[in-house]
Order: C-alpha cells, then sequence, then structure tokens
C-alpha cells in the first residue's frame, strides 16, 4: 500500500525507568528528538545524554525493553512516522508508546502543509490507569500560518474509574477529571504577524457523560492610531444521562481611538434545554462613553419535562446477570502469583478455579444490599432492595463475602441537582460476592467440582546395613518404604510461605502496594455517622465490618434512625475518618 520501514532500532535499559511528568513535559522541547532516531548522535551527543538521563533515570530493579521502527509512505515521502514501544519490566509493569509524526505536503522542499506531532501514551498495568498526550509543533499551512494544540486522554478502570479525551481542551464550564492537564486549542493564525492578526480556534471533548465542543474567531487589524477588534465563538456542553444540553455564544466589535472607546456592539447568551428551553442573553451597545443593554430571559418551550418511562421490574434483570458467564471469575489471594495456569478446555464455558483461588460473582446491573428508589430514568416496579443471603459449594453451605465496585449513586437514588454536584460521581456498593472452601479437596473423580492430583511423597526408612534395591515393592527384608500425602494445610503453608512464597516474583507489580507493617499500610477511606456533639463514631452498622461505607450507604443508614429516632438522628452528622483524626 505504498507504506516503507526506512528505519529500525530498539531500546534496552537495565536498572532504569522512565519519567512520566518529563516525558509529558519534553513534548514541548524536542526532547523525543533524542529518544527516536535522533541526527547526528555524535555531534549532539552530550544533549541526547543528557536528555535519556533525564527520561531515563537510573531505578534499581526496573527494566526497560522495546522496539523502534520508522515507516514513510509515499516517493517521496508524504507521512514519515516514529514509533517505539517500550516495555517496563521488574518493580513495576508499565508500556510506553512513544510516537513522532511528520506530514509534509506536496514535498520537503515545497512544503504548501507540515504537520508534526510528538506523542507519549503509558499503559500502567499496575496502577489500572490509561494515558495518551499529543502536541503540535513547527506545524504550518501555505508555509506562513502557524497551527498548534494539544491533545490528552485519560482513562481509570482500577478505584474510581473515569475517562475523558479531549482536542484542544474543555469546556469553561466543565470539571475536569482528576490530574487532567490543561490543553492549548487547535488554533490557526490566518496571518504571518500580529497586525492585522486573524486567528481561530475550537475543540472537541468526550468524557463517560458527555461530549463538548467549541470555537472561537478573533480579528485585530490597527493604522493611523485607529484599531479594530472583534471576535466571536460558541461553546457546548451535552449530557447523555440525564440528557441536558447547554450552548453559549458571544460575539462582539470594538473601534477605538488609541485607547478610547468610539464604538462597541456586544452579543452574548445562552441556550438551555431541552425542556424547559429557555434562552438567555444580553446585547450592549457603546458609542463614546454611552452605553444601553438589552436583556432577554424566556422560556422558549414550556410545558413539563417528557413523562417518566414505565417502571422497570429489577430482579430479573439481577437474576440474569449473576447467570452470565462472564461475570464470574476465580482471584488469587491479594499478592500471590498463580505458580501454575490453568488451560480451559476450547469450546468449553466452564469456570476453571484455582487451588488457592476464590470464586466470584459480581454484576453492575444495581446495587446490592442497598434500597433503591430509582433505576437509571424509570422507577423501579417489586423489589428495591436485593441481597445474598447464602451460597452452597459441594453440598456444604457458606456464608459469603461481599465484593464491591463502583456505581453511579444518581443512577440509584433520588438527588437534588445541588446533590449530583456536591457528591461523589462513583461510589464503592456492594455487587457481588466471592466464598471458597476451606480445604482443597484432592480427588480423581471427575464429576467433582474441584479436581487436584495429591502430591505424595515416597520415603524409604533404612537401618545401617540395609541392602535396597529397585525391584523392591512395598518393603524389603530391612527397610521399609512409606507414602506420605502432604496435607492440605501444609499445602497450602508452603505455596504462601515457601520458597516460591518468598520470591522476588511476589514482590513485584500489584504485590508491591501490599505490606503487613501497619505504619505503610494504604487503606481506602469511605464515611462513617458521628455524632455532632463529641464526634463519637457510631459507624454504619449496613457495611459489613472492616470494609469502608460510602457516603450513600452512610446517608441511607442516617435515614433510617430518623425514621425510628427523629431525636437522636438529630444529634448525627456524617464525616470521613481522616476529618476525625484532625479534629
Amino acid at each position: 500500500f505504498g507504506f516503507a520501514l526506512t528505519g529500525i532500532g530498539g531500546l534496552v535499559a537495565i536498572n532504569r525507568t522512565f519519567d512520566e511528568d518529563a516525558l509529558r513535559s519534553g513534548l514541548k522541547n524536542h526532547t523525543l528528538d533524542s529518544v527516536m532516531f535522533p541526527h547526528d548522535p555524535i555531534r549532539n551527543a552530550p544533549q541526547i545524554i543528557s536528555n535519556l538521563n533525564k527520561v531515563f533515570p537510573p531505578a534499581k530493579g526496573h527494566h526497560l525493553f522495546g522496539p523502534m521502527v520508522q515507516i514513510a509512505w509515499g516517493t517521496p515521502p508524504l507521512i514519515t512516522a516514529e514509533i517505539g514501544v517500550v516495555l517496563e519490566l521488574g518493580a513495576r509493569l508499565r508500556l510506553l508508546i512513544l510516537a513522532q509524526i511528520a506530514a509534509i505536503l506536496p514535498r520537503r522542499d515545497n512544503d504548501l502543509v507540515r504537520l508534526q506531532m510528538d506523542a507519549i501514551g503509558i499503559l500502567d498495568f499496575d496502577q489500572g490507569t490509561a494515558s495518551l498526550d499529543a502536541s503540535l509543533y513547527d506545524s504550518r499551512l501555505l508555509k506562513k500560518f502557524v497551527l498548534t494544540g494539544d491533545m490528552a486522554m485519560r482513562l481509570k478502570w482500577e478505584g474510581s474509574p473515569h475517562f475523558a479525551l479531549s482536542v484542544g481542551g474543555l469546556h469553561p464550564a466543565f470539571q475536569p477529571p482528576p490530574n487532567f492537564p490543561k490543553l492549548e486549542r487547535i488554533a490557526i493564525n490566518l496571518s504571518s504577524g500580529d497586525n492585522p492578526r486573524l486567528r481561530c480556534e475550537s475543540y472537541f471533548a468526550i468524557t463517560s457523560n458527555t461530549v463538548q465542543f467549541g470555537a472561537r474567531a478573533e480579528l485585530y487589524a490597527a493604522a493611523a492610531g485607529f484599531s479594530i477588534h472583534g471576535d466571536i465563538g460558541y461553546d457546548v456542553l451535552i449530557q447523555f444521562d440525564p440528557f441536558f444540553f447547554l450552548a453559549e455564544f458571544h460575539a462582539q466589535l470594538q473601534l477605538k481611538r488609541g485607547s478610547s472607546n468610539l464604538f462597541k456592539v456586544r452579543l452574548e447568551g445562552s441556550l438551555a434545554g431541552p425542556r424547559p428551553l429557555h434562552l438567555k442573553g444580553k446585547a450592549t451597545f457603546e458609542i463614546l462613553w454611552w452605553d444601553v443593554s438589552i436583556r432577554v430571559d424566556t422560556t422558549l418551550v414550556k410545558g413539563e419535562k417528557p413523562p417518566a418511562p414505565e417502571p422497570i421490574d429489577v430482579l430479573p434483570r439481577l437474576r440474569e446477570a449473576l447467570g452470565h458467564a462472564d461475570n464470574w471469575v476465580t482471584q488469587l489471594p491479594l499478592g500471590q502469583r498463580p505458580v501454575v495456569t490453568l488451560s480451559p478446555r476450547p469450546e468449553s464455558a466452564e469456570i476453571l478455579l484455582h487451588p488457592l483461588g476464590t470464586l466470584q460473582v459480581k454484576e453492575n446491573v444495581v446495587p446490592l444490599n442497598m434500597e433503591i428508589s430509582r433505576f437509571g430514568q424509570a422507577a423501579p416496579a417489586g423489589d428495591r432492595h436485593f441481597t445474598i443471603t447464602g451460597v452452597n459449594v459441594g453440598g456444604d453451605n457458606q456464608v459469603p463475602r461481599t465484593v464491591r465496585d463502583f456505581f453511579a449513586p444518581a443512577q440509584f437514588i433520588e438527588m437534588t441537582d445541588n446533590e449530583k454536584l456536591s457528591r461523589p460521581s462513583f461510589e464503592p456498593m456492594d455487587a457481588g460476592v466471592s466464598f471458597v472452601s476451606d480445604a482443597i479437596v484432592f480427588t480423581t473423580d471427575t464429576s467433582d467440582w474441584l479436581e487436584a492430583k495429591a502430591i505424595e511423597f515416597e520415603t524409604w526408612i533404612l537401618d545401617k546395613g540395609t541392602n535396597v534395591t529397585e525391584s523392591d515393592d512395598e518393603q524389603d527384608s530391612q527397610g521399609v518404604k512409606l507414602f506420605y500425602q502432604l496435607s492440605p494445610v501444609l499445602l497450602s503453608r508452603q505455596a504462601r510461605f515457601g520458597a516460591a512464597g518468598n520470591s522476588e516474583l511476589r514482590r513485584t507489580g500489584k504485590a508491591k502496594y501490599r505490606t503487613t507493617i501497619a505504619k505503610h499500610l494504604i487503606a481506602k477511606e469511605g464515611w462513617t455517622i458521628v455524632t455532632a456533639d463529641d464526634l463519637t463514631v457510631q459507624g454504619v452498622k449496613s457495611v459489613e465490618a472492616g470494609k469502608p461505607a460510602s457516603y450513600s450507604e452512610a446517608v441511607q443508614e442516617l435515614r433510617k434512625l430518623k425514621q425510628e429516632n427523629p431525636t437522636r438522628a438529630a444529634r448525627l452528622k456524617i464525616l470521613r475518618p481522616s476529618e476525625l483524626e484532625s479534629n
């Protein structure tokens, strides 16, 4: 298809890691030029080595490996891409993607269109995050019109999930996700200087619940002591659930003599909907020192909101989710390595369970062990409280342990607009259960639910002078041959605390974030109920002991207390445990 491999290389770094912040800041100062196929490496060796030490600092136990390729398209090359994929192993497990892309049309000696972009992607398997950053540099149109702009993507699937992708920035009224960078608008300057100046910029963004886009154009010119300045633009924010949109617009034109205003007209407003569809705007006219404003604040489409959808019976959907094979998974204890790999049978829906693992079922239809008042945009029909009280494993009844996942509380609890803004968007709530047998079952019966071959030792006890031959079966005339099977208890202890359990593999990846030393233990903080007078902790009794309670669970328990004993509940409030320690 016209593609050609024009360069190949690689990166190997022993006892070195990569610095995310240094790489992202280097998008503006061409740091990748020292990493991706550097030009004239002998002459530029000091700068290249300095940048490499900054981007890949020393770190014991961290190792980097990855190939790099240079690909060109067209003859002569119209598009050139330098791509590197670097895997970090050892103390951390991360994937680094480096890219430099250039499109020069129609040819290098006559570059009417020059687009050059540096990009950095990071996939962190330990933290459960993915990010992508890119920036235009030395880009222009028709040799003199400069092009600039940034893009970024942030994705988190561990802990509190969130997603945001933006090219040129976000809506001014939107609260960005945590650690989302401030981006430069995608812009083009349709003039070679500052006078006259004609600049156009735009942005587009997608999050888990919104679409955002906007544009702006600016004009400036000055001559003979007079100057004219104008700009026009719009910003649109669309929210999917519940559906809502906000479109803001503005336009202005001003004529000045020096610093004195001669004439100015400005129009700004917003349109919000869909029902009611509300228009708000303001037009201002200024001549010398005199000005007048006209305001508009009206509802274009009156009437109530669309009728609510029919109530939904949640229980059948919950049963269907719990019965789906994809919602059943097996897990090892925190910080453990599998040691052995289970090979699934072809075309089989069976779930293989590791002898040291737990079986877990988790769904995302509705939170368990909590009273719901809505289901999406509809009201729940029938049952509103769901719980799993018991599990039968191999004929034995067990009390399951709850498994939590993140839910959007606004989808299941009635909230005011202020509560939606002030409360967390996602909260951990009960989503399923996990269970495991206390004993490891050794059996040769393939019909049993768990199969493992017995670990057996052959032991010979020999007295002094005993003569044993290979033909001996059960015992020799002077020696005794014994068979010893490793018990499940000893097997569990050896697997966890033996040579394999204490290997270096147990202290890398996600395992390195877990420690038994109390002062280094990282715990998830939740919410609790306390008395307002002396901050005595009452706790959230509806949540399993040892697990942090979400804000919604604390609110629901406080609501129940108000129904049972309004006088006592009036003296209670919800706080974080860290707020109690600071007080």
